[in-house]
Order: C-alpha cells, then structure tokens, then sequence
C-alpha cells in the first residue's frame, strides 16, 4: 500500500552575494517539512484559525514575535512531530564565511542563482534522507515556491534533482506559497531558525525548535 509523503521546502534569506552593495541577508536557509497527506488537515485547521484570532491576512514571514504567542503556535507542530507525523530538516550556511560553489565569484557564469539554490537542495535533501531513508511504501512528493522564477528556472530544478543527483523523489512540485499553508509556515521555520546561530532566537523558543533538524553547510565545498 503506498504511503504519500509531502515534502514542502521554503527559504529564508536571499541567494545573492552579500558583499555589503545589496541589500541581501548575512545567512541563507533552506527548510523542508516533511508530512504525511492525513496530518495535513489537522495542522491546517489549527494554522488556519490562529491567523483568524490574530487577523492575518497577508502571507506571514516570521513567527510572532511575542515570545508565548509563538510557543501556542509552534506547539502543535512540536506535538505531531513528537508521534512521528511531520518531521524538519534544515540547512544553513553563513554567507560572509561561505566559500562553496556560485556566490562568490565575479564570473556571470559561476556566480549563478539558480545554481546556487539547486546546490543548497541538493544538501538539504542528502541531509534529509540521510536521517530519513525513504521505505518501499513511501511515495515522495516534494513542493518547491516558484516565487520568482520562470519557467525555465523549474524545469532546470527538475531536472536537477531528478535526473542529474537522482533523488527518489516520486514527484516535483512547483506552487506559490501565497497559495499554500504549509509552504508559508516552512518559510517561517527557516527564518526562526537560521536566527538560531546569530542568536537572536530566546532559549525556550530555541528549545521548542529543537525539532528542526539543523545542519550548518558553510564549509561544504
């Protein structure tokens, strides 16, 4: 019997060069929350009716700032993960100390977005599998934000990951996050975290955190 599995993956930071001419952030994160099809509805109705008690309308970047608002947010989340529902990977790399491939370079053809995200996905997916081996059963579904990219950009995604690093990825993805719950709350765990190691993040809320799978990727060659 096969067993859906979604991976939703979302950013924070900028995937430019922050050599100080840009307004680009000092880190850059990559998040994928992985979820099984049944625990989408609970989790969505709980996101749904906190941002009707706290009237969101517009696409959250960040968690609440206030520090007990953010713990009732995150506690679900904390809860499912601690049965085994949902579990987050994360990698993170510090842009001033980065010295991997397609940032740094004054080359058009090295210092290359896209390649620098396919890169970053690439080890956020090893580290994902690495503690996570898909099982014979598993049917993978991985949603990537299209924001900002044409075409062209999600085919190459695509391609790359399927056909170039081979990934058992079932099916690829593309949807705008300001269409998807689950991608918007990956994109506010990957800004929560990768406050983490700039330590801008309170320690109870780093605890709450703790269920995010981190790997810090700077020195990756």
């Amino acid at each position: 019997m096969i067993n859906p599995l979604y991976l939703f993956i979302d950013e924070s930071g900028d995937p430019g060069n922050d050599d100080g001419t840009r307004n680009t952030t000092p880190y850059y994160v990559e998040l994928a929350i992985h979820i099984e099809s049944k625990y989408l509805e609970t989790l969505g109705a709980h996101v749904s009716n906190w941002r009707y008690v706290e009237c969101i309308i517009r696409e959250p970047k960040i968690l609440p700032k206030d520090e007990e608002k953010c713990k009732r947010f995150l506690q679900p989340f904390v809860e499912v993960h601690k049965v085994g529902a949902i579990q987050c990977t994360a990698v993170y790399l510090r842009k001033d100390k980065y010295n991997g491939p397609y940032l740094k370079t004054d080359d058009q053809i090295w210092n290359n977005r896209l390649r620098f995200r396919n890169f970053v996905h690439k080890q956020l997916l090893e580290h994902y599998f690495s503690l996570y081996p898909k099982a014979p059963d598993d049917y993978i579904v991985t949603v990537f934000d299209y924001y900002r990219m044409l075409r062209a950009d999600l085919e190459n995604v695509t391609f790359y990951l399927r056909d170039i690093c081979e990934f058992p990825l079932d099916s690829i993805i593309h949807l705008n996050s300001k269409s998807c719950w689950v991608l918007q709350t990956a994109g506010q765990l990957a800004n929560a975290v990768s406050q983490i190691p700039l330590g801008n993040d309170t320690a109870s809320v780093v605890e709450m955190l703790s269920f995010v799978e981190l790997k810090d990727i700077t020195n990756v060659p």
